[in-house]
């Protein structure tokens, strides 16, 4: 591989990588941010998404200590990627599914 093969291939992971990371904080805030459109008191659904952020970091500190960073970013990228694709089966109009 020359220097030009090596440099394209740098910038395009390079550019993978800022996209991911751009698209993993807009979700983030948007979930964030978005929690006071769900029904019921605003202040409490902010309260409640913050509040489920401390065992979060707990777990991703001991998922990250066993397992290291590839597998689990990866298998949170497909379970994100299964839930965008489960939104698809739900109907116009409904804005929610319930199973029975």
């Amino acid at each position: 591989m020359g220097y030009l093969e090596n440099s394209l291939i740098n910038m395009i992971f390079c550019l993978t990588f800022l996209s991911f990371r751009f698209v993993n904080s807009a979700v983030y805030y948007g979930l964030s941010l978005g929690s006071s459109n769900l029904g019921g008191n605003d202040y409490l659904n902010f309260l409640i998404s913050g509040a489920v952020e401390f065992p979060a970091y707990f777990m991703a500190q001991m998922t990250l200590a066993y397992l290291g960073r590839r597998w689990p970013l990866t298998g949170c990228m497909v379970i994100g990627g299964g839930a965008l694709l489960f939104t698809m089966a739900v109907p116009d109009g409904k804005c929610c599914v319930s199973v029975k």
